[in-house]
């Protein structure tokens, strides 16, 4: 009876024995079968999602465009060209030559399809060599251009590629001040007399306004001996016919002044001199910081009627008293005689201050920008004597400059001329750091009624466009040199 019960206990164990394996077994295997399909399921969600992130990395499309702002930082410009939107999370800026990184900028920026935008400042302050622009995006995708761009020179021709640049006088226009000569003397120019300006030596030539009215400008005929320092030209008025209180100061750089031969030496002063018809002032010349070897020479002609309503004098004092030695510097005065405007075909010989305005159409099928570099060249042919510069670069201004207001061009590119549209050019020449043209970046000058010059008889200035330009679309940037038109110089 015991070993009855005994073996049925065994016969009981057994079975729950293989109960418990049978469960275990079904367990794990269940494990196994779910685990299996987890993982099965992980992985085809994996090779989903890398799919999707696959395809829409594929889809990412961008390019990068680089400019600087006025402040000389280089910014990133992002043109989204694909169907999505992409997050910018890093912009690189890279040395071109060294492949360093010089900034790595962490950025969280989301550009939506089919804009150009945003422009990311890089804070990175331009030192003049080439740099890489990188841009990453948050699928790993990079975009990447060079600044500055590189550039494809090309030789234009008036209606070759997308432009039409018109020659319609109604489209090729300038505005200028003007002035007229009010006194001059210019005997001593055909002899060699002339009259150092040093240290304390000082020159002084007097005369009396025949208009009352704006000074623009004054002329001297004078050469350089040596390395002289910078000459200082003033407008003085009259006290006990000698020179007196300072109305206006100039300073006129050495290098500007020739050595060879005696030359007229335009100065026109930075702030308005008003004149009093009748009334005597003087034109002072002093270079307290030249010496006996390094000076100026002013020319002067000693016949007592070469200019009856002045006189010259000199001080060996530095101003603090003055002698008469007889006859006169060389010298002009010219007065303002307001603004001129009309076709920049032809231009009065008296004009300064100048700015042209250019038409431009764009005869393609894409929006065109242009570049800052852009400018409008001037070959005036020399006259023997006067002709300063026979080279005159202007500057391309900002659209909306005027006379007034001259602005220098500042951002690249900025400036769009739309498909089959146009937009008008500006070009002149901007002092750095104010709203003036830069004086001595004018075209013509009262010199080029005293003569035809050595190339023509018809006085004519020869120009050129010289247009930076690219599609807005495109990276690529063209270099155009385009012979525009001739300028007749009328006699004023």
């Amino acid at each position: 009876m015991k070993n009855k019960s005994m073996r049925t206990r065994r016969g009981s164990a057994s079975i729950i024995a293989a109960v418990l394996f049978t469960a275990i077994f079904v367990t794990v295997i269940g494990g196994y079968f779910y685990t299996n399909q987890l993982l099965i399921y992980n992985y085809n969600q994996e090779v989903r999602e890398n799919t999707i992130i696959g395809n829409q990395q594929a889809q990412e499309q961008f390019g990068v465009d680089c400019f600087l702002d006025e402040n000389n930082f280089v910014w990133a410009r992002v043109n989204n060209t694909g169907p999505i939107t992409i997050k910018i999370s890093h912009v690189f800026v890279i040395d071109a030559e060294s492949s360093d990184v010089i900034k790595d900028l962490s950025v969280s920026v989301t550009l939506n399809s089919g804009l150009w935008e945003p422009e990311i400042n890089t804070t990175y302050s331009y030192q003049g060599e080439p740099v890489i622009v990188k841009v990453l995006t948050e699928r790993g995708n990079t975009g990447a251009n060079i600044y500055p761009p590189l550039i494809i020179y090309g030789l234009g021709e008036l209606k070759a590629g997308p432009f039409i640049f018109s020659l319609d006088p109604t489209d090729f226009t300038y505005k200028s001040r003007a002035f007229s000569i009010d006194q001059k003397q210019d005997a001593g120019t055909s002899v060699s007399s002339t009259y150092r300006i040093y240290g304390s030596y000082w020159n002084a030539q007097s005369f009396v306004a025949g208009t009352t009215g704006s000074l623009t400008k004054v002329e001297v005929y004078i050469r350089k001996t040596g390395s002289p320092a910078d000459l200082t030209v003033q407008i003085r008025s009259n006290s006990g016919n000698n020179p007196s209180s300072v109305l206006a100061s100039q300073t006129v750089s050495a290098s500007t002044v020739g050595s060879s031969y005696g030359m007229w030496e335009s100065v026109k002063f930075s702030t308005s001199i008003q004149l009093t018809s009748g009334i005597k002032y003087w034109i002072v010349l002093q270079s307290n910081s030249s010496n006996s070897s390094n000076y100026y020479n002013w020319y002067y002609s000693s016949s007592s009627s070469s200019y009856s309503n002045g006189e010259r004098k000199v001080s060996t004092t530095g101003g603090v008293s003055w002698s008469s030695p007889g006859g006169d510097y060389d010298f002009i005065t010219c007065m303002d005689a307001g603004e001129r405007s009309g076709p920049g075909f032809e231009i009065p010989s008296k004009s300064y201050d100048l700015i042209f305005y250019i038409n431009i159409t764009n005869n393609s099928d894409k929006d065109i920008a242009f570049g800052k570099h852009s400018c409008f060249l001037a070959i005036v042919p020399e006259l023997p004597g006067h002709i300063y510069e026979d080279e005159i670069l202007f500057a391309l201004l900002q659209n909306t400059s005027t006379l007034q207001n001259p602005m220098a061009y500042s951002l690249d590119y900025n400036q769009i001329a739309p498909s089959k549209g146009s937009t008008v050019l500006v070009f002149g020449s901007k002092i750095s750091g104010g709203n003036l043209l830069d004086p001595d970046d004018v075209l013509l000058g009262p010199e080029l009624n005293d003569g035809r010059n050595d190339y023509t008889d018809e006085n004519l200035a020869w120009t050129f466009l010289l247009i930076s330009w690219k599609f807005v679309d495109d990276q690529q940037v063209v270099l155009e040199m385009i012979p525009y038109a001739a300028i007749h110089i009328l006699p004023s």
